[in-house]
């Protein structure tokens, strides 16, 4: 299981890359330093090699066993001219400074105009304090390094030495399975770090085909009974919740992530610990996912890039905004503009926009009652546009549109005349010949009309925007 021929791991890796790992080791052996491969690239190496499925190789992540990652990039730096490569040391990134205590360096090599990046990290094990997410760092054992980590498939070593693979975890025999697995008990490596229940789903969704194991999924499925996981995922910011959610929801991903929350409740409570006021009143008129969906754009809205608010509002657009408060509040044309949207999705959010100006400028419910009779009468909007909308704005503005809902479910639509009888019947009773950009006007009064003196009143109605018309008050 453990044996994956050498050149074929070198043609993967690509010829370049090598050429440079290559002048890498011959620095490490005379410093009498071992150096090996290790995370998302071995595993996509062993992936390829195992299910004959291409995983792409993109930033190469290298552990030492006996200098720490800033000592040995500065070897590296030193002897660059007499190896002929090129080496930036970076150290600047807001992830180095979050990992300055574990030695962690990012760095550059450019050989020939080839570019190749490194995170250079010693070989560790770690303990920690209760209640605190750092680390106690204690020099280790491979072995004890790949224990260490959160899954068994990331744990599996490329020695640079021989390019053979090292795997204490058998985490081969979980690519194989396509298991989702983690080295030791779930409930300690989870307690370590909680962040890691976000990088789990993040694997999940980046392999599709793979499958929590039994232990990990009974963690997931009773999670906030943990109280030591519970309590230091509380212990972590929201920003470092959020950039991990942001890693994990990009592209085309968002809606299986939300999958995954929908199967393991517990741990959506878990991550979204205030969720937006008066959520019990959507979840029966909104689908699960677009929920979840929307309280994360509601906790979230300020930060989510471009790129994810595209994927999301181009999803389903009039749901999420009706049930995120924070986005009713926010559209107009300088918000569309904002995204790279569709037309369709465009044309619903302007729509969203003219009911919730409607709603929160026009006090007198019947009238407001009016013009959305309207709408719906002419198809512009949907009853279920109605429902959200409604609960939505009582939600932002906490108070009940109770009185209005029910105002709109005594008409029934089809009983009502069309706006052209109207108009043709204003026409004449008046004797005028109104314009017929004047229709939807005379419709709106006289649905408020209808309103105001019940069904039984459809002829007083009909005098009152009669009336109206005679008297100019409709121009």
């Amino acid at each position: 299981m453990n044996k994956i021929d050498k050149q074929y791991i070198r043609i993967l890796l690509g010829e370049y890359n090598c050429i440079i790992l290559d002048k890498i080791q011959k620095i490490a052996l005379k410093h009498h330093e071992i150096i090996r491969l290790v995370g998302g690239t071995v595993r996509n190496i062993c992936i390829t090699c195992l299910h004959n499925v291409p995983k792409e190789i993109k930033d190469i992540d290298i552990i030492t066993q006996n200098m720490s990652g800033t000592e040995f990039a500065k070897l590296l730096s030193k002897y660059s001219t007499e190896y002929g490569y090129e080496i930036k040391i970076i150290t600047d990134t807001t992830y180095l400074k979050k990992s300055k205590h574990l030695g962690t360096i990012k760095c550059i090599i450019t050989y020939h105009d080839r570019k190749l990046e490194l995170d250079i990290l010693q070989i560790r094990k770690e303990s920690y304090n209760s209640g605190s997410r750092i680390p106690i760092i204690d020099n280790a054992s491979p072995y004890d390094d790949a224990f260490r980590r959160d899954l068994t498939i990331n744990s599996i070593f490329i020695n640079l030495n021989d390019y053979g693979i090292e795997d204490f975890t058998d985490g081969m025999k979980d690519i194989m399975n396509k298991q989702i697995k983690c080295p030791l008990d779930p409930i300690k490596t989870l307690t370590d770090d909680p962040l890691r229940i976000l990088r789990i789903i993040r694997m999940q969704i980046i392999l599709t085909d793979y499958k929590l194991n039994d232990d990990i999924h009974k963690v997931f499925k009773n999670i906030l009974s943990y109280d030591s996981i519970v309590n230091n995922f509380k212990n972590i910011s929201r920003m470092r919740i959020h950039c991990e959610i942001e890693n994990l929801i990009k592209y085309d991903r968002f809606q299986h992530y939300i999958k995954i929350l929908c199967e393991y409740p517990q741990v959506f409570e878990l991550i979204y610990t205030q969720p937006f006021s008066n959520i019990s009143k959507f979840h029966k008129i909104i689908d699960h996912d677009t929920l979840l969906t929307a309280i994360y754009v509601q906790q979230n809205f300020e930060t989510i890039k471009p790129r994810t608010k595209n994927n999301i509002f181009n999803t389903d657009s009039s749901k999420i905004i009706f049930a995120s408060p924070i986005c009713l509040i926010n559209i107009n044309d300088s918000f569309i503009k904002q995204y790279t949207l569709s037309s369709h999705t465009q044309k619903n959010i302007r729509k969203i926009a003219y009911l919730y100006n409607l709603m929160t400028t026009q006090t007198d419910h019947k009238i407001i009652a009016a013009h959305l009779i309207n709408m719906i009468h002419n198809k512009y909007i949907s009853n279920d546009d109605i429902h959200y909308i409604l609960v939505s704005v009582s939600s932002l503005l906490n108070k009940s549109l109770d009185n209005l809902y029910n105002i709109i479910n005594t008409v029934t639509i089809s009983t009502l005349p069309t706006p052209i009888n109207i108009y043709t019947e204003v026409c004449k009773i008046t004797k005028k010949n109104i314009s017929k950009c004047f229709v939807t006007k005379l419709y709106v009064l006289y649905i408020y009309y209808n309103l105001v003196y019940d069904r039984k009143g459809v002829n007083m109605a009909l005098e009152n925007v009669c009336n109206s018309v005679k008297t100019n008050l409709i121009n």
